[in-house]
């Protein structure tokens, strides 16, 4: 009969126990017996370690062992993980000590639904609303809007300036002239047989033949004045500037 090996503390050792034959020969036993032993000192003071930072109650037990229970436990902020330190061996750090250094000072929490203040909810720190009716932005360096942290800025709606605006042009509308006052030309002719009346006026002896032509004297330069207006368009209200978003809780941790 060989030697066999054990099957249901397999799970609680680092191998299976040697399970020595019967009868073989006696120099071997020792030996095989000897390394089981080693095996059972090592898991056994493992365990007792762990098991010696309990506080000995069946709660803490039971959390430990969830898998035994049947049943995930329900942790908060003050239970205890147990820890092993290389320095000290193993130690028991509560849920709320871990979160600090998930959540240093300065970090931000967000909630979609909470309105509880961190402090309560994580179990550790000091925590002040922040951000009310803003959206965070990564800080740059090279943009002087956006070089320092908890910098602030933008706004919800703008006014567009006529600098803003595109070229264009506007419909005539209402526009009328003024009258520049009334005035005459005096007006002279020739004719091909020299004809006229003498006194640089048309009269009846004007024109004898289809061939002759007038012209009037200049009267000077002038201008006229406009009134009314151009058509007009827009009405000035500003435009939204609020980019698409969904609302959340949101707490620095100051302390």
């Amino acid at each position: 009969m060989a030697d066999t090996t054990t099957t249901n503390a397999n799970s609680a050792f680092s191998s299976a126990l040697t399970k020595p034959e019967v009868g073989s020969s006696s120099g071997s036993w020792g030996t095989k017996l000897n390394t089981d032993m080693d095996l059972i000192d090592t898991t056994v003071n493992a365990h007792h370690a762990l098991i010696n930072g309990l506080t000995s109650s069946v709660a803490e037990i039971n959390v430990l062992d969830s898998d035994t229970a049947g049943t995930t436990p329900t942790l908060a902020a003050t239970d205890r993980l147990f820890v092993h330190d290389v320095g000290t061996g193993n130690v028991q750090v509560t849920i709320a000590e871990i979160m600090k250094m998930v959540y240093p000072v300065g970090s931000i929490y967000t909630n979609a639904t909470s309105a509880t203040n961190p402090a309560t909810l994580l179990g550790f720190g000091t925590w002040a609303a922040f951000g009310a009716g803003k959206v965070p932005v990564g800080l740059d360096s090279g943009d002087t809007d956006f070089d320092a942290a908890e910098e602030t800025g933008g706004a919800k709606t703008v006014t567009i300036a006529e600098a803003n605006l595109p070229a264009h042009t506007h419909a005539v509308g209402t526009l009328a002239t003024a009258s520049a006052g009334s005035h005459t030309h005096s007006i002279t002719h020739s004719s091909s047989n020299g004809s006229g009346d003498g006194d640089g006026t048309l009269g009846p002896s004007c024109c004898p033949n289809s061939n002759a032509s007038s012209t009037t004297s200049s009267s000077g330069s002038h201008t006229h004045t406009l009134s009314g207006a151009t058509a007009s368009v827009g009405s000035g209200t500003a435009i939204s500037n609020v980019q698409p978003y969904i609302v959340v809780r949101m707490w620095k941790r100051t302390a």
